[in-house]
């Protein structure tokens, strides 16, 4: 009898909502099952927000790879959240030291109306 099997290589859901016009700001910690760090030498990081993914680039993230400390900052400045409103998609790639390419979360990410401006 054939044995059925599944693997499931997409990302991982993970959904943002942020006020417009503010500093998005996250640290994304790389350790193993048995939480010691990744060394991140060789891998390159790549971010965008898009309106759908089919839809031209809205915005990239800034990357910064903390190597020390096994950190994926990503980061959007004010002056670019301010010039969006509304539920986009986004996702964070890595490419590996063999060049690889893997998705680790994709998701909405929401900007609501600031108020004070």
């Amino acid at each position: 009898m054939p044995v059925s099997t599944f693997a499931d290589y997409s990302g991982s859901d993970y959904d943002v909502r942020m006020t417009q016009g503010d500093t998005f700001i996250e640290s994304i910690l790389f350790e193993d099952g048995e939480s010691e760090a990744i060394d991140l030498s060789g891998y390159a990081f790549s971010s965008q927000i898009r309106r759908t993914a089919d839809n031209g680039l809205v915005a990239d993230f800034t990357i910064v790879i903390d190597g020390e400390t096994a950190t994926v900052i990503r980061s959007l400045a004010p002056e670019i959240t301010a010039e969006l409103e509304g539920v986009y998609v986004h996702d964070l790639q890595w490419t590996d030291p063999d060049g690889n390419i893997r998705t680790l979360f994709t998701g909405d990410f929401e900007i609501e109306p600031e108020v004070t401006r």
